[in-house]
């Protein structure tokens, strides 16, 4: 499906959602208009539901102030090793801000995906971190714990906000039916 037509469907998604009309009814509906069943199978899946959307804004906004953080983390390691390596820190640097700066719009935003894609980096990081500390100290502790915290917060969300969208995508049941709902 097109970006134009994606975000035309994803407009009049979360318009029928509002509305109260059931996720199946929304694909049939719209399938005969936009024709492609998986993709807008996808789009519906991870279009949160305003009352989950409304449920869930603090713990979002608790996750977006984590990823914030990390941003500042990032820009004081950032200045830490601009005197050894000016060049690899300003390039690093700026490559992660960019990316955390689309992860904090995605989560802002309750982008499906974005949930499992962090929970995955956030734990992909504590295995980095876990196997380049020689020795542990209480900072090596306290940064994973915060880390392992952050990792669990983003699964929490996707799981309750976006209970059948998986990692690998959206998931289907015993007889090859989208689960929606």
């Amino acid at each position: 499906m097109k970006k134009r037509y994606k975000k035309e469907a994803l407009k009049s998604i979360q318009i029928r959602l509002e509305e109260g009309k059931p996720r199946k009814e929304i694909l049939e509906e719209l399938a005969g208009i936009y024709g492609s069943r998986s993709s807008l199978a996808e789009l519906i899946a991870r279009t949160p539901d305003p009352k989950k959307k409304e449920k869930y804004k603090l713990l979002n906004y608790i996750l977006a102030f984590f990823l914030l953080l990390s941003a500042v983390g990032t820009v004081y390691a950032g200045i830490k090793s601009f005197a050894a390596e000016p060049v690899e820190a300003v390039i690093v640097t700026v490559i992660t801000l960019l990316i955390l700066t689309v992860l904090i719009i995605r989560v802002l935003r309750f982008n499906g995906y974005v949930y499992g894609l962090l929970t995955f980096l956030i734990l992909l990081a504590v295995i980095t971190d876990l196997v380049n500390i020689p020795e542990w100290d209480k900072g090596d502790l306290i940064g994973i714990s915060l880390l392992l915290a952050f990792a669990g917060l983003a699964y929490y969300l996707n799981r309750k906000i976006f209970p059948n969208y998986g990692i690998f995508g959206l998931k289907k049941d015993k007889n090859g039916e989208y689960l929606l709902e």
